[in-house]
Formats: structure tokens, sequence, C-alpha cells
């Protein structure tokens, strides 16, 4: 069986990301071992779901605990099972490798009573020049940030070597990256840069609930004139294209929100669907690889993909398209980048300096980052489909 590594960067050392890498890898490791993923992992694939008799879909309870650890009501029945055993067996040739500081590590998974890392089954830390360094918690240092660059680049340049097929991100401190001087305002930014890709498009996904913005870190005033029928035609092919290759969908179902009120009411309040939106969806819809459906009322579209009536839905800005999926996953949820080469997952939080340290962050995003990554790069460079 081919083995294939997932790139693990920590993140912020003096923020959250050692600590929910450390409780979420080993969760999910003990998951592998057991044949038994969290049915929330799987359904933000699309997997470990079960129809309703009106067709739409209910996924299994997601993980209650702090530290990610898979409860026995997070685990799928029946068929679902079935498909969590398979998934494990796939997961058991992956390798982890971890771009971060290997004492800060230690001294987490040994305050929280776990093995030391190099007994973990297929997981590797790799050496950098800040090892050891004395990071503090809960605050950005210069020390820090050089760190949390430093694991970045590295991870980047293995990945261009071949020696990682996907990235895991911790969180980082967007100053940090100001500060050395990387000239990029965050992870998605750096990564599409990096890979030589003009537009990636960041996907937020929770067990219910997975939604595309199509303009991210711009100011509202400054969305009418980034929206443009090529551009908003780009964001949806390479959802659909990174929905298929990477989430294992054959033909993903994606809901488009207006721009305006009640998707412009006829023209009544907003011009721009009548004008340019309906007649690119129309266009659109007649493709084969996606199902399409818009311009949606922003204030029922999340609605109904939540009950299971769309695979993803695509907002027009961040706060349409990230308020809804915090009110549901605000602890679950993770960031993915399609649009790259290779598949880039990432927790949906900050570095959370106010408890960085205490042992009270929940790992459930790191956790379903890391079955994501390692699900999807099996399944994208499988021998079976190159």
């Amino acid at each position: 069986m081919t083995a294939y590594r997932v790139g693990i960067t920590m993140g912020d050392p003096a923020g959250v990301g050692g600590e929910v890498l450390v409780h979420g890898l080993h969760t999910l490791l003990r998951c592998i071992e057991v044949g038994e993923l969290p049915a929330s992992a799987l359904a933000i694939r699309g997997d470990g779901k079960d129809r309703r008799s009106d067709g739409s879909e209910r996924s299994d309870r997601a993980i209650s605990t702090n530290k990610g650890s898979a409860g026995k009501n997070d685990i799928a029945s029946g068929g679902s099972r079935e498909r969590s055993e398979a998934q494990c067996a796939k997961l058991r040739s992956v390798r982890w490798r971890i771009y971060g500081d290997r004492r800060r590590l230690e001294q987490i998974a040994e305050k929280a009573g776990l093995a030391a890392l190099q007994r973990w089954r297929n997981v590797e830390v790799i050496e950098t020049e800040t090892e050891g360094e004395a990071f503090g918690w809960g605050g950005l240092t210069e020390v820090g940030a050089r760190a949390q660059v430093s694991y970045i680049e590295q991870a980047l340049a293995e990945r261009k070597a071949g020696k990682v097929q996907s990235l895991v991100t911790g969180p980082i401190h967007k100053q940090a990256l100001a500060w050395m001087g990387v000239g990029h305002v965050g992870h998605t930014e750096w990564l599409a840069k990096d890979a030589g890709v003009s537009m990636p498009v960041m996907m937020l996904a929770g067990p219910r609930l997975r939604v595309v913005p199509a303009t991210i870190h711009i100011a509202l005033r400054e969305v009418i004139e980034a929206l443009t029928p090529r551009y908003l035609r780009e964001v949806i092919e390479t959802t659909s294209t990174g929905m298929q290759r990477w989430l294992g969908f054959d033909r993903p179902r994606l809901g488009v929100c207006g721009l305006n009120p009640h998707a412009g009411d006829g023209g009544l309040m907003g011009e721009e669907e009548q004008r340019w939106m309906i007649p690119l969806l129309r266009e659109m819809a007649q493709q084969e690889q996606m199902a399409l459906v818009g311009p949606l009322p922003a204030d029922t579209a999340f609605y109904f993909a939540s009950k299971g009536g769309y695979d993803a839905v695509i907002a027009m800005y961040h706060d349409q398209a990230l308020a809804p999926l915090k009110v549901l996953h605000f602890e679950e949820a993770i960031n993915l980048t399609l649009g790259l080469p290779y598949l880039r997952t990432s927790v949906d939080h900050g570095t959370a300096y106010d408890i960085a340290g205490s042992g009270k962050a929940s790992a459930q995003s790191m956790l379903h980052a890391l079955v994501i990554a390692g699900l999807s790069v099996s399944l994208a460079f499988s021998d079976e489909q190159h």
C-alpha cells in the first residue's frame, strides 16, 4: 500500500496550536487503531450521513469533549460504520510529518499524560532552527513570529520536494507575517503565491454546512466591484472541481446566494441578480460536473443547506458565509483551500492567546482538519486514479 505524507505546521508556539495538534493527532491515531472515525469528520467529506425519508440528510452527533476525543455517540452505525472502517484502513498508510517545536510539543504531551511523540505510530517531528526556544504563552513575540513563519517555509519546501502531499496548518498570528516581511495577509494568500495560483478558493466546512465566500477579506463597499461574471464563474468551477477531487463528490450540489436581500426580489432591491447573475448561473447549470441552483435568498439558503439540500453554499461576501457557519460549527469547522495543486486544511480558529497553555482549547477543529487531509490525499493520489 502506498504511503502518503501529510505535513502539519504547529502555528504560533505561544498560542493553542501545539495543544490542539497534540490532542487532535492523538485522538485520530486512537480512532484509526480501533477502526472508528468520528462521524462528524466523515460528514464534512459527505460520508457518514443517513438519509431521512424526506430526502434530507442527518449527520451523527458531533464531538462533545474538549480535547477532541471521539465518544460512542459520535461513531456512525450500520453502513456508516463500515465506511468508517474502510477509511481507517486508508489512514493507516498515512505518515504525519510535524513542523514545530519539539520541546513544546513534548511538554504538552507529557502534561496530558500521553506517550512521547517519538513513540507515536507514523509520526515524526522535523527539527527546526527554533528548536528549544523559550516562547512563553499568550502573546506574539519576535522569536515566536520567526518560528511560525519558519514552520510554514519548511513545510512548503518539503511539499515542493514531494516529501508531503497535503498540508494541515495550525493557527498563526497575521502580524507575524508582517513582522517577518512575508508580504502576504495570511496562509491562503501565501500558499497560493507559492503554488503559482492566481485565485484560491476558501471553503469553511462543518458536519452540516459547507460554505464558500466568493470575496473574502475586503470591505463591504468593495464587494460589488470585485464580483464580476468571470470572477464568480471561476469561484464556482474551482469549488466544484475541489469538491470532486478532495472530498469525493461526483456531482456537487451547489447553492449560490444572491448579492442583495431576497436575491434582489426581481430587481426591487438591486439589479445585479437580474442583470448578470441569473444569466450566468443559468448557463453554468448546463454543465454536467455540478448541480447548480441560484441566485438564492441568503436568509433561507443556509437553512436548507444545513438540512442536506445543497452540498455547499457559495456566498457573495465574507460574513454572509461565515456567520451561519459559526452559529452551527463554532468549534468544529475547518478551513480548506481549494484550487491549489494539493489540499490544505486548517483549524477555523485563531491563536486564542487568552487560553493558551491552560489546557482549555478544544481540539475538534484540528481533529477534523487532520481526518480530511489524510483521507483526501489518499483519494486524490491513489494508485487507482493515477
